[in-house]
């Protein structure tokens, strides 16, 4: 029967492996104090871009989506007096290997379940994999104590940010004495599941290399039931499913083992009778088979320089030439041009294997990619592409020099970033997927008399942009985006008419959203009543309309005496205000989407026009309402004013002189006051 130190360990790892979910940037509540016993889990999550990829061929659903869902569906087993926390990575910036977060550190998550639940619906996995940085914060984030202390990671790649994990070891365990980890490793490749276990075996911890969407249940489950017998397990990684075939991740791969490499193969023997020819192949590596596609070749005579060069095209090619020397140039890819000399002999077939001393990058992207994509190849880093290729070409492969190389892989104005290191007669697979996906919006509801055509944009969560957000794609309503995988926000804008959804979008998927656009077509006028003189003046009018079923509301002006506005629909109180002293009439209207509607204001207003003393410059006129409150002033000699109906002061200050006269002004009344001497 376990004892209650093991009942807390294997609570803790299993509130762990849920909490996964809490990977948005937000900082939440610091731990409470707890018994010094208590068990802590922190939970480090990959975060990076590799995550929308699939699983295996049969999946419909990101690795991502996999992981999440999972997690969230085993919240509801966690009990709430566990300490668990939430450490990701790769998360928040493309290509930023100090992109580590410790977003939630070990507390109590029995209230908080609902708020990680939202944390993941919004997670964005978008950067590179510093697992090796996210372990050493995740640990340091484990509160000191006597209790156990362990780790989950659930990931899909290996550090590929320089950093070795194994090396961290020693100081995340002089940091947590007893630390126990365990791994959840999705689609790992090659002998990455057993690397992994220089962290994971040395703790009496366990690792699970899923291969085939079918079992992340599974898989999770048997981490969980690990955790509930409070067992540690030194058994070596288990393999959830015979590995499928692949689906390519989107962040940097690294170069596959020697045996992915083109390998030696069963070649013709050289002909050794007949007329002399010589048999031309190129080659990452002595030893290797030929690389798998044609290449050209120029053949020249030593004996006869002045006999025109050969040419052919071809990979393992034989070509028939006279006996005796020559010499052969042959460039494949990117690697420098080779010339090499060769003796032909005089029957029979010679040999030339021309060694590249190089490294073979290639993919097996999906056919929208060969068709619109772009492969953009940098040495070192991203100042100047080596070479702009269509994808089809990366696709049948492209030799290059050994070094430290970027694919940017890249189609319309979107673009991911993949570094990797190129090895001598290695062969780098950027895999297939191809990390974009297509968008298009179709709008409904939209203002087909607008001045303005429905705009459609794309933005990212982006904790350092203005207003948490960042755009990435903008096109019009009816068009395709393309932007990479990812959740995004989408904003339909038409003049002042907004409407806003969210998408997720899996890599290579083409998604079709229809936003609608709660458009209402407003005609305001505003008009003076009774003589034609005040309905004739030339005074601005300008319009304020304040939404009032949002908050806070909306505010949307206009300054034509008639005017046609596409607003949303909604309750508004709108405000006429007619010339610039206090005219002004209100209504409250309801706007229904769809409709047209017209509101006339009739002013209760009239027209004061006041003339001053001939051949007189030098003057101010002032208006006061009845209780003396100031209205207005202007110096203009003649100057006209559209007022409200009601009671006013006219004062008329000339050369230390003053005079007033106080004036009724009806509805459409014009009046003139004259200040002859």
């Amino acid at each position: 029967m376990p004892t209650r130190p093991m009942l807390w360990r294997t609570l803790a790892a299993a509130v762990a492996l849920v909490s996964a979910t809490a990977i948005a940037p937000t900082v939440i509540n610091p731990v409470r104090a707890q018994a010094p016993d208590t068990p802590a889990t922190m939970i480090v999550f990959d975060g990076s871009g590799s995550m929308w990829a699939r699983l295996d061929g049969d999946s419909k659903q990101a690795k991502f989506y996999l992981a999440r869902d999972g997690l969230k569906a085993a919240l509801a087993s966690v009990k709430s007096d566990v300490r668990l926390g939430f450490t990701s990575f790769g998360h928040r910036r493309q290509g930023d290997c100090s992109d580590v977060q410790v977003s939630l550190p070990p507390e109590d998550q029995q209230a908080g379940r609902d708020k990680l639940t939202g944390l993941l619906d919004r997670h964005n996995p978008r950067g590179k994999s510093p697992l090796t940085a996210a372990l050493r914060e995740a640990v340091k984030a484990l509160p000191k104590g006597s209790g156990p202390r362990s780790l989950i990671i659930v990931h899909d790649d290996l550090d590929n940010c320089s950093q070795d994990p194994c090396s961290v070891l020693a100081d995340l365990r002089a940091a947590q004495p007893g630390l126990v980890v365990h791994a959840i490793g999705l689609g790992l490749k090659g002998d990455d599941a057993q690397r992994l276990q220089c962290l994971v075996k040395p703790t009496g911890g366990r690792l699970i290399d899923v291969q085939a969407a079918s079992v992340v249940t599974g898989a999770t489950d048997e981490i969980l039931k690990l955790a509930t017998a409070g067992m540690a397990a030194p058994a070596p990684a288990v393999k959830a499913a015979p590995p499928p075939v692949a689906a390519a991740a989107v962040q940097p791969p690294r170069p596959t083992a020697a045996a992915a490499a083109p390998l030696p193969g069963a070649r013709r023997a050289l002909r050794k009778d007949g007329p002399p020819a010589l048999r031309l192949a190129t080659l990452l590596a002595s030893g290797q088979a030929p690389l798998p596609r044609d290449v050209g070749w120029t053949i020249r005579s030593v004996d006869k320089p002045d006999v025109e060069a050969m040419t052919a095209t071809g990979q393992d090619i034989t070509v028939a030439v006279a006996a005796g020397p020559h010499t052969v140039e042959v460039r494949d890819g990117l690697t420098p041009a080779k010339i090499l000399p060769v003796n032909v002999a005089a029957q029979g077939e010679t040999a030339l294997d021309v060694v590249l001393d190089a490294a073979l990058v290639r993919a097996t992207f999906p056919a929208n990619a060969i068709d619109a994509g772009r492969v953009h190849l940098f040495e070192g880093d991203v100042t100047s592409p080596v070479a702009i290729l269509p994808a089809s070409e990366v696709a049948s492969g492209v030799a290059l020099k050994p070094g430290a190389w970027i694919a940017r892989l890249a189609e319309g104005t979107a673009a991911r970033d993949v570094p990797f290191e190129a090895r001598v007669g290695a062969t780098v697979d950027l895999g297939a997927t191809w990390p974009f996906a297509r968008l298009a919006v179709t709008v409904a509801g939209e203002a087909k008399q607008s001045r303005f055509p429905a705009a459609v944009i794309v933005f990212e969560d982006d904790p350092d942009a203005p207003r948490g957000r960042r755009e990435i794609a903008r096109g019009t309503a009816g068009g395709t985006l393309v932007v990479p995988a990812g959740a995004y926000a989408v904003v339909v804008r038409q003049g002042s008419i907004e409407a806003r959804d969210r998408v997720a979008l899996q890599a290579g998927a083409t998604v079709q959203r229809t936003v609608t656009l709660a458009a209402a077509r407003l005609t305001l006028s505003s008009r003076l009543p009774g003589a034609s003189g005040a309905a004739d003046t030339s005074e601005p009018v300008a319009y304020r309309l304040e939404r009032l079923d949002v908050s806070p509301p909306d505010v949307f002006t206009a300054n034509r005496r008639v005017t046609d506005l596409d607003i949303p629909a909604g309750r508004y109180r709108i405000e006429a205000r007619h010339g610039l002293v206090n005219a002004r009439a209100s209504r409250e209207v309801t706007l229904v989407a769809g409709q047209a509607a017209a509101v006339t204001f009739d002013q209760q207003a009239g027209l004061l026009r006041l003339v001053g003393p001939p051949g007189v410059s030098d003057l101010l006129w002032e208006l006061r309402d009845e209780s003396g409150h100031p209205l207005w002033s202007t110096a203009q000699v003649s100057p006209t004013a559209t007022l409200q109906a009601g009671r006013y002061v006219v004062t008329l200050d000339h050369r230390g002189k003053r005079q007033d006269w106080r004036v009724d002004l009806r509805p459409g009344e014009v009046r003139l006051l004259d200040a002859k001497p």
